[in-house]
């Protein structure tokens, strides 16, 4: 169990025997909230339509000094 967080985050589960293989994995993306000196970011997951496993994920982010800047974001 996890809450929640405002990084990109990949984990390994591993199994309590640790001489077997990883158990699973899991990702957890960024925030859209700048808290600390994160820029704000979204992901989008593509899932096989059959077995419903990730097969791409993209991340999307700007950078926000340079947004503040400029007055535009550019994700």
């Amino acid at each position: 169990m996890f809450g929640h967080t405002h990084t990109d985050i990949f984990k390994l589960f591993q199994p309590v025997n640790a001489s077997e293989p990883p158990a699973g994995v899991f990702t957890v993306c960024g925030s859209i909230t700048t808290w600390g000196s994160h820029n704000p970011s979204y992901c989008e997951y593509e899932l096989d339509k059959e077995t419903l496993l990730p097969v791409r994920r993209r991340t999307y982010f700007f950078d926000m000094i340079k947004a503040n800047q400029t007055g535009q974001i550019e994700w």
